[in-house]
């Protein structure tokens, strides 16, 4: 995840005008492979875990320490409800350029800054940067827009990352929040992500074109969804990774020579 810090603020949805755009990134791919936590902290000895840092805090008893230990238990509280990654397998590392963290397949890891700044005026916004990676690891889901439209609701933060992709998974879930939820947001972005955790494909996009009520129907699931295909020998949706970078391909050869829009 990088700070981007985009303008869709807590509980805000897109106006109905809203062009839906074409731009489906670069950001969808398998983020879940790569190094282990035993590979990530012997390339960087400096890195400590979540739960090395809270042993070090707890011996300095000091007010602040006492206040930053409570809020990280807090923290992991609701991490614990929504995306279960336990403290030791959440890395303390500096990461480069505009990064914030990066998930792996067993472990994530996070900038020192953002457990540095952690306060009760902060807490939202730090919350929403660990839910981000644990929605990566624990759901095992790579999808960025969805991971981030999740992760800011669900912490009530605003939108910081891929807002372009934000806004495709946001026109798939905002009919399924209206009709299937009663505008009950969390409730019906829990309910996808267990679908999507569990890959059953089908019953997800089952439930979005049972209230979608526009043209089009598919081509809009799969501008939030670029990485599902549906497959006619199976009669099913599955993760097809062909498509996906087919889809790099074309929004590569689309920007080429111009920055993608950040303004949908």
């Amino acid at each position: 995840m990088t700070n981007d810090d985009k303008t869709l603020k807590p509980g805000e949805e897109l106006p109905e005008e809203e062009v839906v755009s074409d731009y489906v990134g670069k950001e969808v791919k398998d983020v879940l492979e790569g190094k282990t936590l035993e590979e990530s902290m012997a390339e960087d000895p400096s890195a400590v875990t979540l739960k090395q840092y809270m042993e070090k805090l707890e011996q300095v008893k000091t007010p602040n320490a006492v206040e930053k230990i409570r809020l990280v238990r807090r923290l992991l509280m609701v991490l614990s409800e929504d995306a279960d990654v336990p403290a030791d397998k959440i890395l303390i590392q500096k990461q480069s350029g505009i990064n914030i963290g990066e998930a792996f397949g067993d472990h994530y890891a996070i900038d020192p800054l953002v457990f540095h700044a952690l306060s009760e005026e902060k807490f939202d916004e730090i919350c929403h940067y660990n839910l981000h990676e644990a929605i990566h690891v624990a759901r095992d889901i790579a999808n960025e827009g969805f991971t981030e439209y999740s992760a800011s609701s669900l912490s009530n933060d605003k939108v910081r990352d891929s807002e372009l992709l934000v806004q495709n998974v946001a026109r798939v879930m905002k009919p399924i929040i209206e009709k299937k939820f009663g505008g009950n947001k969390n409730v019906a972005i829990l309910r996808c992500l267990d679908l999507y955790e569990a890959k059953k494909y089908n019953e997800f996009h089952d439930l979005f074109i049972e209230s979608y009520e526009g043209e089009d129907a598919d081509r809009i699931f799969r501008l939030g969804f670029p990485e599902l295909h549906f497959v006619a020998e199976s009669d099913s949706w599955e993760v097809d990774e062909y498509e996906v970078e087919r889809a790099e391909s074309d929004v590569e050869i689309e920007l080429a020579g111009e920055s993608a829009p950040t303004e949908a």
